[in-house]
């Protein structure tokens, strides 16, 4: 996968559409050292400093795959597979990252990064055919500089003493592989294996509010996800499937 590194830009993931739209040939990775408009992995928007693993993969999708919810959930897992790995190379104690469903890289029970997907459709004016490509932006605090507001609510990785370019490398061929098998053959069983062993709250009772700003909610045991990265809750009233939400833990 070809790697565009920048220094200062908006966003990664507008850079990357810029790029699809001028004809750069997918797939590649665009990476930043500081983000000035960008979403945060609390919800917010704002600049993202440097220090932090900022990047956006732009990925061409077939016709026929319309699923790109399970990717956010793979790329998650392969951030905190290459963090995990690059941490312990010399020996050190790794610690466990989990998934917080449905975009949420968590570490010690605090967020540490996020990733989110859409689909870009660009279309060739002189054939009038169109092509779709998946945008996969991912946010790992990695540097405790990249925390400029409440460190509560945001644990960087730092204590890890994690290279950000050792990062990238070992990220990067870890995301070509798990994309080309999501996009060609969609969420094997394999790979849900992995995202399951790293879901927080698995087996646990937990409320999801599918529309944050409403109060509707759903309350049941979170028993994971199916191939289509949608939460599986077992409620009173039978088992219940929801493809976006807000989740927490029940006492």
């Amino acid at each position: 996968m070809r790697q565009i590194q920048l220094d200062l830009i908006d966003s990664t993931n507008k850079q990357a559409a810029r790029l699809a739209q001028r004809g750069a040939p997918p797939p590649f990775a665009v990476f930043a050292e500081v983000e000035e408009r960008a979403s945060r992995p609390d919800s917010t928007h704002g600049p993202l400093p440097r220090g932090g693993l900022w990047c956006t993969v732009a990925w061409p999708l077939p016709r026929d795959n319309e699923q790109i919810a399970p990717a956010t959930l793979v790329a998650l897992s392969c951030v905190a597979r290459a963090v995990e790995e690059e941490s312990s190379r010399d020996g050190r104690i790794s610690p466990h990252l989990a998934i917080k469903w449905p975009d949420r890289l968590f570490i010690d029970g605090y967020p540490a990064g996020a990733a989110f997907g859409r689909r870009l459709v660009l279309m060739d004016a002189a054939s009038e055919a169109s092509k779709r490509l998946l945008l996969l932006t991912i946010r790992c605090h990695v540097g405790p500089d990249t925390v400029a507001d409440d460190p509560r609510r945001i644990r960087p990785l730092a204590g890890l003493k994690i290279e950000l370019e050792a990062l990238r490398a070992r990220l990067l061929p870890l995301l070509s592989e798990s994309i080309d098998t999501l996009v060609s053959k969609g969420l094997t069983s394999s790979r849900l294996r992995e995202v399951h062993e790293r879901l927080a709250y698995l087996n646990q009772r937990v409320v999801v509010h599918p529309d944050p700003k409403a109060p509707d909610h759903v309350r049941g045991i979170f028993s994971g996800i199916d191939p289509e990265g949608a939460a599986i809750l077992e409620t009173d009233r039978g088992r219940g499937r929801l493809r976006f939400g807000r989740m927490t833990p029940l006492e």
